[in-house]
C-alpha cells in the first residue's frame, strides 16, 4: 500500500482507484529508468518552443515518485509523487490540468516546489495513455511566472501529447515483436519447452569447469516412438499435446532441478543431477515407468512408446558436446524395439554406431548401384507337397562390406526413411520375376512379398502397387502381400482400408510374425 505524507498547506493527489492497473501497464512499458531518448527529446523542445516556456517535461508518475522521460529546462530526473502536478492531472476527467497561478491555488500553494526552489507558478499537462488507456503520466509546460493558455495552446499540447501517446504505442509493439522473435529463437512454439539452442547452451553452462567432485548430472534424450503415426491421428495440436505431457511427467518425477528441451519434433532432452551413476539409472528406470501410463487425448487413450539414450558426466563425458553425442549414440545403437527401453552409453556403442552409419550411407548407394537381388524360396504344400508359390527375399551383397544380412540392415533402412524405396523395388522386381517366368511358360502361381509399416503409411501405396501390376501385365492373383502383425496394429483402421482395396484387385494378404504384436485374431 502506498502511503504519502501530508505537506502543510498542500493537498497531494488522491490515489486512482485502478492505480495497480495503472502501475502494472506503466512498468509492462519496460520504460522507467531508461536513457534520454531523442525521439522523445524532440517533444519537450516542440512543446515549449510552441508555448514559450522555459520547462517542458514527460512525466510518467511512478507509485512514489515522478520520472521524467524527457525534461527540457530542468536537471532533475524525478520528483517525489506527494508534490507531483501529474499527479493531480491524472485524476482529471478532461485529460489535462491547467494552473495559472500555483502560489494563488489552495492546492498548490504550499507545495515544496512552488513555495520554494524552483518557484512554480503555472503548470498546464495534458495526460499521457497507455495502450490499454491507462493513463501513464502527462506531457506538460510549466512556467515561473503566471499565465494562461489560449484554446489553440491547449489543442496544441494535447496533439503533442497524443503523439508521444503514439511513439509509446510503437515502442510497446516493438518490445513485444522483440520478445516473440527472441522467444521463437529460443523456445519451442508448440509446447513453450526450450529449443536445442537453448537447452545447448545450458547444458554447457552446467558443464563449466570446474566441476565439483561429487556432481554426476544425468542425460536422458526421450524419443517418443511411432511419433509420426501420432501427428497423423491426432493432428499438430494432439501430437505437441503428448510432447508436453511427456515433459510433465518428466518434472515429476525428477522434480525441479531439471532443465528440458524439445531437440526434435520427436524428442525431448532432460538433464538432472543426481550423486552417483547408479542412480542415474535408477531415474532413468522411474521415467520409464512413467510413461507407462497411456496418454488421455481428446477422450480417447493413446499408449505411448518411448526409447531412451541416457549419458552420465563425468564417466561418459565431461563437456555439453560430447555427453549429447554419447546420449544420441545410445539412443540409436540398436534398431527400435517393441517396447519402451532404457540405453545407456557405454564405449562399444560407438563402434556400433560407426557399423550402423556406415551401413546407413551405403544403403543410400545401394539401390542405384545395383547390389540389391531377391532370391525365391519356394512355398510347399504340406498335404500333397506340391508347389504353390515362392516368397521374395532380398539380399544385399555390398562391394566392400560383403553380405549383409536383412536383420541387420532392414531395421536401419526403415529408421532411416528409405525403406519404402526399397520396397517398391523389391514389389517392382518381383512382379518383373513372375513376368519373365510367365513367358517362359513356368508356371508360378504367385510371390510373396514383405511389406513394411513405413510402406503401409506411405501415401500412395496401393496406386504404386496397382502401377506395378498395370507395367507388368500381372493379375492382381500372382502377388501375395505380407504385413507384419505390428505394422497392422499401429493404424488398423488405415491397414484395413488398404488390405480391402488390395483384395478387390486381386492380391492376397497374409500376416507374417504373427504373435509378435497383440496375439490377437480379431486383428
Amino acid at each position: 500500500m502506498t502511503v504519502i505524507l501530508p505537506i502543510p498547506g498542500y493537498s497531494s493527489a488522491e490515489i486512482p482507484q485502478d492505480e495497480e492497473q495503472r502501475l502494472e501497464e506503466l512498468y509492462d512499458m519496460e520504460i522507467l529508468d531508461t536513457s534520454s531518448d531523442e525521439r522523445f527529446d524532440r517533444y519537450t523542445e516542440l512543446a515549449a518552443q510552441i508555448l514559450n516556456v522555459p520547462i517542458a517535461l514527460i512525466s510518467l508518475v511512478d507509485r512514489d515518485r515522478q520520472w521524467f522521460k524527457s525534461a527540457r529546462g530542468l536537471t532533475v530526473k524525478e520528483t517525489p509523487r506527494n508534490v507531483s502536478f501529474c499527479a493531480h492531472a491524472l485524476n482529471e476527467p478532461q485529460g489535462w490540468l491547467l494552473v495559472r497561478d500555483a502560489s494563488a491555488d489552495p492546492r498548490f500553494a504550499g507545495n515544496p516546489l512552488v513555495a520554494g526552489d524552483p518557484a512554480v507558478r503555472f503548470y498546464a499537462g495534458a495526460v499521457i495513455h497507455g495502450p490499454s488507456g491507462q493513463p501513464l503520466g502527462t506531457c506538460c509546460v510549466i512556467d515561473l511566472q503566471p499565465r494562461t493558455l489560449s484554446s489553440s495552446e491547449v489543442f496544441a499540447l494535447q496533439q503533442i501529447a497524443k503523439l508521444i501517446e503514439q511513439e509509446l504505442q510503437t515502442r510497446a509493439l516493438l518490445n513485444d515483436l522483440r520478445s516473440k522473435i527472441q522467444s521463437h529463437a529460443l523456445y519451442d512454439m508448440e509446447t513453450g519447452l526450450p529449443n536445442q539452442a537453448l537447452f545447448f547452451t545450458r547444458l554447457h553452462a552446467l558443464l563449466k569447469p570446474p566441476l565439483p567432485r561429487d556432481y554426476v548430472l544425468a542425460l536422458a534424450l526421450i524419443r517418443l516412438d511411432h511419433f509420426d503415426t501420432a501427428h497423423a491421428a491426432l493432428g499438430s495440436a494432439g501430437a505437441a499435446f503428448l510432447i508436453s505431457e511427456t515433459a510433465s511427467r518428466l518434472r515429476d518425477i525428477l522434480g525441479h532441478n531439471v532443465q528440458l528441451g524439445r531437440i526434435r519434433e520427436d524428442k525431448i532432452a532432460a538433464t538432472f543431477p543426481v550423486s552417483t551413476a547408479e542412480l542415474a539409472e535408477t531415474m532413468m528406470g522411474r521415467l520409464l515407468q512413467a510413461m507407462e501410463e497411456p496418454f488421455v487425448v481428446a477422450n480417447h487413450s493413446i499408449p505411448v512408446r518411448v526409447t531412451i539414450g541416457a549419458a552420465v558426466c563425468p564417466d561418459d563425458a565431461t563437456d555439453a558436446q560430447a555427453l549429447l553425442k554419447r546420449a544420441r549414440t545410445a539412443l540409436y545403437a540398436e534398431p527400435a524395439s517393441d517396447r519402451s527401453s532404457v540405453r545407456s552409453y557405454n564405449p562399444k556403442l560407438s563402434d556400433r554406431a560407426a557399423r550402423r552409419f556406415e551401413i546407413e550411407s551405403a544403403l543410400r548407394k545401394a539401390l542405384a548401384a545395383g547390389e540389391f537381388q531377391l532370391v525365391y524360396q519356394p512355398k510347399i504344400t504340406t498335404r500333397g507337397h506340391s508347389y504353390v508359390g515362392a516368397e521374395a527375399l532380398l539380399r544385399w551383397n555390398h562391394s566392400t562390406l560383403g553380405e549383409i544380412s536383412p536383420l541387420e540392415f532392414v531395421p536401419i533402412a526403415e529408421s532411416s526413411g528409405l525403406s519404402a524405396e526399397l520396397g517398391n523395388w523389391v514389389n517392382r522386381a518381383a512382379c518383373r520375376q513372375i513376368a519373365l517366368w510367365r513367358d517362359q511358360e513356368l508356371d508360378c502361381l504367385e510371390i510373396s512379398v514383405n511389406v513394411t509399416s513405413m510402406q503401409i503409411r506411405q501415401p500412395g501405396f496401393c496406386e504404386q502397387v496397382r502401377q506395378i501390376l498395370d507395367e507388368t501385365g500381372l493379375e492382381g492373383r500372382h502377388l501375395n502381400i505380407e504385413i507384419t502383425e505390428g505394422s497392422l496394429i499401429d493404424d488398423i483402421d488405415t491397414a484395413i482400408t488398404l488390405m480391402q482395396r488390395l483384395r478387390n484387385w486381386g492380391v492376397s494378404l497374409s500376416i507374417d510374425d504373427f504373435g509378435t504384436g497383440f496375439s490377437s485374431l480379431s486383428y
